[in-house]
């Protein structure tokens, strides 16, 4: 009999971690989306989204949630989400989901997708929505495989003369949420 696969360690992130998040998104932004977005709109939005400022603000006003992930106890993280309550009653939005390109088909991302489900059916939400950007494949086809389904598309100007042309995807929360895994 082969020993157990060790289990991923998923832990809250606080204002100690900005600085693991901003360095994990950079190493993950820079890794992934060539060839998605310009390297211009990717300094641009790391610049907007992952300013230390904007992460603490959301951490401290409970907008978003953070999650770091690790492979292993021992092992520094390799990913992170961020979520937090939707608009509407029920609505939960998955804000941010990225592993490291080493770490990606491991199944850290469906450990974070799962912990976040548990997070958001715990606070009463029905729904849970994201965005991810039209060209980005392999995202779009992990979230398929989570119940993701493509409800919109969006197309938002984010100042710089940069846009962001995603999806809205969505999956309902229920009781059966957690009796498979993908």
């Amino acid at each position: 009999m082969s020993p157990a696969s060790p289990q991923p360690v998923i832990r809250d992130a606080g204002p100690a971690d900005i600085d693991i998040i901003r360095d994990l998104a950079d190493r993950i932004w820079r890794q992934c989306y060539p060839g998605i977005i310009t390297v211009e709109q990717i300094d641009y939005m790391l610049g907007w989204m992952y300013a230390a400022e904007k992460i603490r603000s959301e951490m401290t006003s409970c907008q978003a949630h953070y999650l770091l992930i690790s492979p292993t106890e021992a092992a520094p993280p390799a990913g992170f989400a961020a979520h937090g309550p939707g608009e509407a009653p029920g609505d939960w939005l998955l804000h941010k989901l990225y592993i490291e390109p080493a770490h990606q088909r491991t199944g850290l991302g469906s450990a974070l997708i799962t912990a976040v489900l548990r997070e958001a059916a715990q606070s009463g939400a029905k729904h849970l929505s994201l965005r991810v950007n039209r060209a980005n494949a392999p995202a779009i086809g992990t979230y398929r495989r989570h119940g993701f389904v493509v409800m919109a598309t969006d197309r938002a100007d984010i100042g710089g003369g940069f846009v962001m042309d995603d999806y809205v995807m969505n999956r309902p929360i229920g009781p059966d949420t957690f009796l498979t895994n993908p």
